[in-house]
């Protein structure tokens, strides 16, 4: 089906159009000075952010990673617990237990304690952040956007952490919080009925005095996407509340959207298939939503 669409789009000459919207640009981490790494409270906490984790020299190549939660000062304690959402902080504290029980009681090749701190703060200030961002995406979109209220939770940041940035070697040499490369906790998803309005979509974007074009990525200039999906995912750099962070829109056609759960579903299960002998605990992420 997906090959189809695509052969019509050339057969019609739509899609260099496609093609022709942008790609290529920087990667910004979210400890960026001009995004996060700004924040007072980034500033306060850059300590604990910033910690290595396991320093078991094989820690890096596992699935997931520890972190030495009952290093936190009490100080720092206090400064999350002014500055962030109660939800948050006592996740954290559940966690920095939970990290603590682990870290007595198992040896280090068996730990998979999957959380760092800098993940809390960067969901905390998501949630300042997303209201006004998906706000502007509608004033400029209208009908076309597709909200997403509800911001990333800190269990599926730090899944995909484990998945797409741990398990890669394009990102050996990145030091922590390895968190901050995450681009979409706050992002939306943009549906356009044609070609013309996806170039209209990206237009209006670049165009945009509110937000900074950072990275395009263009899967229509890509030679072999996964499964055959192809959406262009914009980066931004977008400030609200006094919190600038990297947000991500995500420039749909409808006819590819129309079967993007299914594809979702078996994209998922390539991601982790290869990691289900050694952590079977992976089998709950193929379920998760797309958004």
């Amino acid at each position: 089906m997906l090959k189809k669409i695509e052969e019509k789009l050339q057969a019609d000459g739509k899609y260099n159009q496609l093609v022709e919207c942008g790609n290529g640009g920087k990667r910004m981490r979210q400890d960026d000075e001009q995004a996060l790494g700004k924040h007072a409270t980034f500033k306060k906490l850059e300590r604990l952010f910033k910690s290595p984790n396991l320093k078991d020299p094989s820690a890096r190549s596992c699935p997931y990673y520890g972190f030495n939660y009952y290093d936190v000062t009490a100080e720092e304690e206090k400064i999350m617990d002014e500055t962030m959402d109660k939800d948050i902080v006592d996740w954290f504290l559940q966690q920095r237990q939970s990290c603590y029980v682990a870290f007595k009681y198992t040896e280090p090749s068996a730990r998979r304690i999957n959380f760092e701190p800098f993940l809390f703060f960067l969901v905390n200030s998501a949630r300042k952040v997303n209201p006004a961002f998906q706000d502007l995406m509608a004033s400029l979109y209208g009908d076309w956007l597709h909200r997403c209220d509800v911001v990333k939770k800190v269990q599926r940041c730090q899944d995909k952490v484990a998945l797409d940035y741990m398990l890669d070697t394009e990102f050996k040499d990145d030091k922590p919080p390895i968190g901050a490369l995450l681009g979409d906790v706050v992002r939306c998803m943009v549906v356009c009925p044609t070609p013309e309005d996806v170039v209209e979509a990206m237009s209006k974007l670049k165009g945009c005095k509110k937000l900074t074009v950072l990275r395009i990525k263009n899967g229509f200039a890509a030679k072999n996407p996964a499964f055959g999906y192809r959406q262009i995912l914009v980066n931004v750099l977008f400030e609200a509340n006094g919190v600038s962070m990297v947000c991500e829109v995500q420039v749909n056609l409808a006819d590819y959207v129309f079967i993007k759960e299914k594809i979702h579903t078996y994209y998922s299960i390539s991601r982790v298939g290869k990691n289900f002998a050694s952590s079977p605990e992976m089998y709950g992420l193929v379920w998760k939503p797309s958004m």
